[in-house]
């Protein structure tokens, strides 16, 4: 039986680089066969980088087993290049110290890019549950 936590994140943003953008996020956790999800609202006036950002915090966060061999999969080029060392940390700094904290405190983490809004169910539903965050 494979130990491998495997979680889908993504985060929606209406209105991208308004002062006044609505967010969302949501992560699906899948252990054992077993799903779990989790959403809610980000913060008001954030990007859509920053709400991505959000979700991949909110997915490390709900593991308590930092000892448990986990995958984070993302559409964000962003933040998957950035988490493996393919992208410098420029903007959102103070977000990326906090986001790298919590990625220290596991033995076994990584984390994979998936293209968005193709083919791929859990993609696709953590898509449709952050957009409808966002529009809630």
């Amino acid at each position: 039986m494979d130990d491998r936590i495997i979680i889908y994140t993504d985060g929606s943003v209406i209105g991208n680089g308004q002062a006044d953008s609505k967010t969302g996020w949501a992560v699906i956790i899948m252990y054992r066969n077993v799903a779990k999800v989790k959403s809610g609202k980000g913060t008001d006036g954030w990007t859509n980088n920053q709400i991505e950002m959000y979700a991949v915090f909110k997915a490390m966060q709900s593991i308590t087993g930092k000892n448990t061999p986990v995958t984070i999969i993302s559409d964000s080029q962003y933040v998957v290049k950035t988490f493996n060392g393919e992208f410098q940390v420029g903007s959102n700094e103070a977000m990326w110290k906090q986001l790298m904290g919590e990625r220290d405190k596991f033995t076994d983490i990584e984390f994979q890019w998936v293209k968005g809004h193709a083919d791929d169910k859990f993609n696709i539903l953590a898509d449709m549950i952050a957009f409808g965050e966002a529009s809630s």
